[in-house]
């Protein structure tokens, strides 16, 4: 199964990147990360094909935040449905909600450990 996977507060989701669901922000109906794993996948089975075969799976784990923001991490994917191998079409991040409104120029960090599994 090539798709975006994480644990919410309320159920596991799992959204698969289908050719439908090219060129758009997923999951649709977000939700951010449950506080007590903070963490997110990416599943990729793509074992044939040159030069972009045996992408490896990967996790993403938040370590930590600073800056002024506040409230749960949400995170996203995007991908697109380009064939040319020499693209890269899978984005993923994740980003703090803010409880108001953040002045221009402040900053705030997302610090945050990978794990990629190449089996």
């Amino acid at each position: 199964m090539d798709a975006f996977r994480f644990q919410s507060a309320e159920d596991n989701v799992a959204v698969k990147y289908a050719p439908n669901l090219a060129n758009m922000l997923l999951p649709i109906n977000f939700c951010p990360l449950d506080s007590k794993s903070l963490r997110f996948d990416s599943l990729h089975t793509d074992k044939f094909g040159k030069p972009n075969g045996n992408t490896p799976s990967y996790s993403i784990t938040i370590d930590s935040t600073t800056g002024p923001i506040s409230g749960p991490i949400t995170v996203r994917a995007f991908f697109n449905g380009c064939k040319n191998v020499n693209h890269d079409n899978l984005g993923l991040w994740a980003f703090q909600q803010p409880l108001a409104f953040i002045e221009k120029g402040s900053k705030g960090s997302i610090n945050y450990a990978v794990i990629v599994n190449n089996g």
